[in-house]
Protein backbone atom coordinates (compact mmCIF):
# COMPACT_ATOMS: atom_id res chain seq x y z
CA UNK A 1 0.00 0.00 0.00
CA UNK A 2 0.76 3.84 -0.93
CA UNK A 3 1.73 6.05 2.66
CA UNK A 4 0.93 9.02 3.11
CA UNK A 5 -0.89 11.52 0.45
CA UNK A 6 2.71 13.07 -0.63
CA UNK A 7 3.68 8.88 -1.63
CA UNK A 8 1.20 8.69 -4.52
CA UNK A 9 2.54 7.34 -7.59
CA UNK A 10 2.51 9.42 -10.95
CA UNK A 11 1.33 12.79 -11.64
CA UNK A 12 -2.43 11.64 -12.65
CA UNK A 13 -2.33 9.77 -9.11
CA UNK A 14 -1.22 12.65 -7.28
CA UNK A 15 -3.69 14.97 -8.51
CA UNK A 16 -6.46 12.61 -8.38
CA UNK A 17 -5.13 11.62 -4.72
CA UNK A 18 -5.42 15.18 -3.76
CA UNK A 19 -7.95 16.42 -4.74
CA UNK A 20 -9.83 13.33 -3.34
CA UNK A 21 -8.58 14.26 -0.06
CA UNK A 22 -9.51 18.28 -0.06
CA UNK A 23 -13.65 16.85 -1.04
CA UNK A 24 -13.29 14.53 2.01
CA UNK A 25 -11.71 17.13 4.27
CA UNK A 26 -14.47 19.29 3.32
CA UNK A 27 -17.13 16.98 4.21
CA UNK A 28 -15.14 15.91 7.45
CA UNK A 29 -15.62 19.82 7.56
CA UNK A 30 -19.22 20.32 7.28
CA UNK A 31 -19.77 16.98 9.44
CA UNK A 32 -18.29 18.68 12.49
CA UNK A 33 -21.03 21.87 11.78
CA UNK A 34 -23.61 19.69 12.12
CA UNK A 35 -22.63 17.19 14.66
CA UNK A 36 -22.25 20.04 17.18
CA UNK A 37 -25.37 21.10 16.65
CA UNK A 38 -27.32 17.95 16.59
CA UNK A 39 -25.20 17.01 20.11
CA UNK A 40 -26.65 20.60 21.07
CA UNK A 41 -30.39 19.59 20.30
CA UNK A 42 -32.20 18.88 23.18
CA UNK A 43 -35.80 18.07 21.02
CA UNK A 44 -34.81 15.17 19.84
CA UNK A 45 -35.17 16.15 16.14
CA UNK A 46 -33.67 13.45 15.02
CA UNK A 47 -33.82 9.72 17.31
CA UNK A 48 -31.15 7.62 19.17
CA UNK A 49 -30.85 4.94 15.97
CA UNK A 50 -30.28 8.21 13.46
CA UNK A 51 -27.67 10.01 15.68
CA UNK A 52 -26.17 6.58 15.45
CA UNK A 53 -26.00 6.36 11.68
CA UNK A 54 -25.01 9.96 11.61
CA UNK A 55 -22.28 9.30 14.09
CA UNK A 56 -20.90 6.24 12.33
CA UNK A 57 -20.93 8.33 8.89
CA UNK A 58 -19.08 10.86 10.60
CA UNK A 59 -16.54 8.14 12.21
CA UNK A 60 -16.49 7.23 8.36
CA UNK A 61 -15.57 10.14 7.12
CA UNK A 62 -12.81 11.20 9.95
CA UNK A 63 -11.32 7.92 9.03
CA UNK A 64 -11.11 8.10 5.56
CA UNK A 65 -9.59 11.71 5.58
CA UNK A 66 -6.85 9.75 7.82
CA UNK A 67 -6.63 7.38 5.58
CA UNK A 68 -6.32 9.42 2.59
CA UNK A 69 -3.90 12.31 3.72
CA UNK A 70 -1.70 10.58 6.50
CA UNK A 71 -1.52 6.61 6.19
CA UNK A 72 -3.18 4.43 3.67
CA UNK A 73 -2.74 1.45 5.97
CA UNK A 74 -4.44 -1.79 6.00
CA UNK A 75 -6.06 -0.80 9.80
CA UNK A 76 -7.48 2.31 8.65
CA UNK A 77 -8.75 0.70 5.55
CA UNK A 78 -10.59 -2.20 7.22
CA UNK A 79 -11.57 0.09 9.97
CA UNK A 80 -13.67 2.23 6.94
CA UNK A 81 -15.21 -1.02 5.59
CA UNK A 82 -15.92 -2.26 9.29
CA UNK A 83 -17.79 0.97 9.26
CA UNK A 84 -19.42 1.04 6.53
CA UNK A 85 -20.67 -2.20 7.58
CA UNK A 86 -21.92 -1.36 11.10
CA UNK A 87 -23.90 1.52 8.95
CA UNK A 88 -25.22 -0.44 6.48
CA UNK A 89 -26.86 -3.30 9.58
CA UNK A 90 -28.47 0.14 10.95
CA UNK A 91 -29.76 1.06 7.98
CA UNK A 92 -31.20 -2.86 7.45
CA UNK A 93 -32.54 -2.63 11.50
CA UNK A 94 -34.33 0.67 10.88
CA UNK A 95 -35.79 -0.11 7.50
CA UNK A 96 -36.76 -3.61 8.99
CA UNK A 97 -38.77 -2.35 12.21
CA UNK A 98 -41.31 -0.48 9.71
CA UNK A 99 -41.85 -4.12 8.07
CA UNK A 100 -42.48 -5.89 10.75
CA UNK A 101 -44.71 -6.08 14.08
CA UNK A 102 -43.55 -3.97 17.26
CA UNK A 103 -43.56 -7.59 19.10
CA UNK A 104 -40.60 -8.46 17.03
CA UNK A 105 -38.51 -5.34 17.55
CA UNK A 106 -36.25 -6.98 20.79
CA UNK A 107 -35.94 -9.81 18.76
CA UNK A 108 -34.68 -7.64 15.51
CA UNK A 109 -32.62 -5.68 18.31
CA UNK A 110 -30.78 -8.73 19.35
CA UNK A 111 -30.30 -9.62 15.75
CA UNK A 112 -28.55 -6.35 14.78
CA UNK A 113 -26.21 -6.87 18.13
CA UNK A 114 -25.43 -10.20 17.08
CA UNK A 115 -24.76 -8.64 13.40
CA UNK A 116 -22.53 -5.89 14.66
CA UNK A 117 -20.51 -8.50 16.85
CA UNK A 118 -19.72 -10.32 13.53
CA UNK A 119 -18.65 -7.36 11.78
CA UNK A 120 -16.29 -6.34 14.87
CA UNK A 121 -15.16 -9.72 15.09
CA UNK A 122 -14.06 -9.83 11.23
CA UNK A 123 -12.48 -6.53 11.48
CA UNK A 124 -10.31 -7.63 14.02
CA UNK A 125 -9.48 -10.91 12.44
CA UNK A 126 -8.68 -8.75 8.81
CA UNK A 127 -6.39 -6.44 11.02
CA UNK A 128 -4.64 -8.15 14.02
CA UNK A 129 -4.89 -11.50 11.75
CA UNK A 130 -4.52 -11.67 7.98
CA UNK A 131 -3.43 -7.89 7.31
CA UNK A 132 -0.27 -9.02 9.99
CA UNK A 133 0.95 -12.26 8.99
CA UNK A 134 -0.38 -13.22 5.49
CA UNK A 135 0.40 -12.00 2.15
CA UNK A 136 -0.85 -9.48 -0.20
CA UNK A 137 -3.03 -11.98 -1.75
CA UNK A 138 -5.59 -12.67 1.44
CA UNK A 139 -5.54 -8.75 1.91
CA UNK A 140 -7.21 -9.31 -1.40
CA UNK A 141 -9.52 -11.76 -1.02
CA UNK A 142 -10.48 -10.23 2.10
CA UNK A 143 -11.19 -6.56 0.36
CA UNK A 144 -13.43 -9.10 -1.76
CA UNK A 145 -14.95 -10.72 1.37
CA UNK A 146 -16.30 -7.65 2.60
CA UNK A 147 -17.39 -5.96 -0.67
CA UNK A 148 -19.41 -9.00 -1.10
CA UNK A 149 -20.79 -8.73 2.07
CA UNK A 150 -21.54 -5.30 2.11
CA UNK A 151 -22.79 -5.88 -1.37
CA UNK A 152 -25.33 -8.21 0.14
CA UNK A 153 -26.93 -6.14 2.99
CA UNK A 154 -27.42 -3.53 0.45
CA UNK A 155 -29.58 -5.78 -1.48
CA UNK A 156 -31.20 -6.55 1.75
CA UNK A 157 -32.27 -3.43 2.34
CA UNK A 158 -33.03 -3.23 -0.94
CA UNK A 159 -35.69 -5.89 -0.28
CA UNK A 160 -36.88 -4.41 2.75
CA UNK A 161 -36.81 -1.18 1.35
CA UNK A 162 -39.65 -1.84 -1.23
CA UNK A 163 -41.66 -3.75 1.37
CA UNK A 164 -41.61 -0.23 3.10
CA UNK A 165 -42.87 1.17 -0.08
CA UNK A 166 -46.20 -0.99 -0.24
CA UNK A 167 -46.92 -0.52 3.16
CA UNK A 168 -46.73 3.26 2.70
CA UNK A 169 -48.64 3.00 -0.24
CA UNK A 170 -50.84 1.03 1.32
CA UNK A 171 -51.14 2.96 4.38
CA UNK A 172 -51.84 6.38 2.59
CA UNK A 173 -54.99 4.99 1.23
CA UNK A 174 -56.15 3.28 4.53
CA UNK A 175 -55.85 7.32 5.61
CA UNK A 176 -57.63 8.79 2.93
CA UNK A 177 -60.68 6.45 3.11
CA UNK A 178 -60.20 7.20 6.82
CA UNK A 179 -60.41 10.69 6.42
CA UNK A 180 -63.91 11.88 6.28
CA UNK A 181 -64.15 15.41 6.12
CA UNK A 182 -67.60 15.48 6.57
CA UNK A 183 -67.66 14.02 10.26
CA UNK A 184 -64.24 13.81 11.50
CA UNK A 185 -63.37 16.65 13.85
CA UNK A 186 -60.35 19.12 13.20
CA UNK A 187 -58.16 17.53 15.58
CA UNK A 188 -58.73 14.04 14.23
CA UNK A 189 -58.12 15.30 10.46
CA UNK A 190 -54.66 17.15 11.51
CA UNK A 191 -53.67 14.06 13.26
CA UNK A 192 -54.14 11.83 9.99
CA UNK A 193 -52.30 14.37 7.93
CA UNK A 194 -49.60 14.48 10.42
CA UNK A 195 -49.43 10.59 10.01
CA UNK A 196 -49.53 10.42 6.74
CA UNK A 197 -46.77 12.94 6.57
CA UNK A 198 -44.63 11.18 8.69
CA UNK A 199 -45.18 8.19 7.00
CA UNK A 200 -44.41 9.84 3.47
CA UNK A 201 -41.75 11.69 4.81
CA UNK A 202 -39.57 8.25 6.62
CA UNK A 203 -40.45 6.80 3.32
CA UNK A 204 -38.55 9.40 1.17
CA UNK A 205 -35.23 8.95 3.86
CA UNK A 206 -35.20 4.76 3.42
CA UNK A 207 -35.51 5.37 -0.58
CA UNK A 208 -32.42 7.59 -0.56
CA UNK A 209 -30.69 5.73 1.60
CA UNK A 210 -31.10 2.33 -0.08
CA UNK A 211 -30.34 3.78 -3.50
CA UNK A 212 -27.13 5.39 -2.43
CA UNK A 213 -25.77 2.03 -0.42
CA UNK A 214 -26.83 -0.27 -3.31
CA UNK A 215 -24.73 2.24 -5.94
CA UNK A 216 -21.86 2.57 -3.37
CA UNK A 217 -21.56 -1.02 -2.47
CA UNK A 218 -22.16 -2.24 -6.32
CA UNK A 219 -19.15 -0.12 -7.55
CA UNK A 220 -17.12 -1.54 -4.63
CA UNK A 221 -17.98 -5.18 -5.38
CA UNK A 222 -17.25 -4.67 -9.24
CA UNK A 223 -14.28 -2.66 -8.29
CA UNK A 224 -12.15 -5.48 -6.10
CA UNK A 225 -13.79 -8.36 -8.27
CA UNK A 226 -12.12 -6.95 -11.50
CA UNK A 227 -8.86 -6.48 -8.89
CA UNK A 228 -9.40 -10.34 -7.51
CA UNK A 229 -9.51 -11.68 -10.97
CA UNK A 230 -7.33 -9.63 -13.01
CA UNK A 231 -4.32 -8.15 -10.47
CA UNK A 232 -1.09 -10.36 -10.23
CA UNK A 233 1.26 -8.03 -8.10
CA UNK A 234 1.34 -4.97 -5.55
CA UNK A 235 2.47 -2.50 -8.58
CA UNK A 236 -0.87 -3.84 -10.46
CA UNK A 237 -3.26 -2.90 -7.80
CA UNK A 238 -2.44 0.42 -7.25
CA UNK A 239 -2.90 0.62 -10.68
CA UNK A 240 -6.56 -0.52 -10.15
CA UNK A 241 -7.19 2.21 -7.33
CA UNK A 242 -5.35 5.33 -8.55
CA UNK A 243 -5.35 7.32 -11.80
CA UNK A 244 -2.48 6.53 -14.08
CA UNK A 245 -3.32 9.53 -16.66
CA UNK A 246 -5.05 12.92 -16.69
CA UNK A 247 -8.20 10.91 -18.76
CA UNK A 248 -8.57 8.11 -16.21
CA UNK A 249 -8.86 11.40 -12.98
CA UNK A 250 -12.17 12.26 -13.15
CA UNK A 251 -13.40 8.53 -13.76
CA UNK A 252 -11.19 7.42 -10.53
CA UNK A 253 -12.70 10.49 -8.54
CA UNK A 254 -15.93 9.82 -9.37
CA UNK A 255 -15.89 6.36 -8.54
CA UNK A 256 -13.97 6.95 -5.38
CA UNK A 257 -16.82 9.71 -4.32
CA UNK A 258 -19.95 6.98 -5.03
CA UNK A 259 -17.83 4.44 -3.27
CA UNK A 260 -16.80 5.93 -0.26
CA UNK A 261 -18.83 9.50 -0.01
CA UNK A 262 -22.14 8.96 -1.62
CA UNK A 263 -23.81 6.87 1.55
CA UNK A 264 -22.38 9.26 4.12
CA UNK A 265 -23.32 12.55 2.14
CA UNK A 266 -26.81 10.88 1.98
CA UNK A 267 -27.01 10.36 5.63
CA UNK A 268 -25.71 14.30 5.83
CA UNK A 269 -28.71 15.77 3.83
CA UNK A 270 -31.18 13.16 5.80
CA UNK A 271 -30.54 14.01 9.12
CA UNK A 272 -29.16 17.10 9.48
CA UNK A 273 -29.66 19.02 6.21
CA UNK A 274 -33.49 18.65 5.96
CA UNK A 275 -33.47 19.74 9.08
CA UNK A 276 -31.53 22.73 8.94
CA UNK A 277 -34.82 25.08 9.46
CA UNK A 278 -35.49 23.32 13.02
CA UNK A 279 -31.32 23.89 14.38
CA UNK A 280 -31.42 27.19 13.12
CA UNK A 281 -34.80 27.86 14.84
CA UNK A 282 -33.64 26.41 17.85
CA UNK A 283 -30.35 28.43 17.23
CA UNK A 284 -32.17 31.47 17.07
CA UNK A 285 -34.34 30.81 20.25
CA UNK A 286 -31.07 30.11 22.57
CA UNK A 287 -29.72 33.18 21.12
CA UNK A 288 -32.65 35.41 22.14
CA UNK A 289 -32.62 33.34 25.79
CA UNK A 290 -29.02 34.16 26.08
CA UNK A 291 -29.61 38.15 25.08
CA UNK A 292 -32.43 38.53 27.51
CA UNK A 293 -29.49 36.88 30.65
CA UNK A 294 -27.22 39.19 28.93
CA UNK A 295 -28.76 42.32 28.44
CA UNK A 296 -27.95 44.85 31.37
CA UNK A 297 -30.89 46.15 31.47
CA UNK A 298 -32.88 43.20 32.53
CA UNK A 299 -33.19 42.16 36.07
CA UNK A 300 -32.61 38.49 36.15
CA UNK A 301 -28.84 39.35 35.35
CA UNK A 302 -26.50 38.23 37.61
Amino acid sequence: MVFGLFECSGLGGCVESTMFAVIVTATVYKFYKAYKKITEDTSNIIDETDRMIFNIAFAQTIVLVLFCVFDKSSFLLYTLKGLRMAQDILVCTIIAMLCIDESYHPALKRASFVSMFADSFIWFVAVFGIASHHTYECDRAVWLFYAFAIFSTSILSLYLGNQVAKLTRKGSNEYIMMLDVSTASTEYRGLQILNLDEMQKRKRQVELLVISNVVSASIQFLWDFISYVKVQSVDECLLCYEATSTISIPLFLLAKCFMWLFPTWTVYYIFYYQNQVHYKALEEQRRRTLSIFNDDRSEIVV
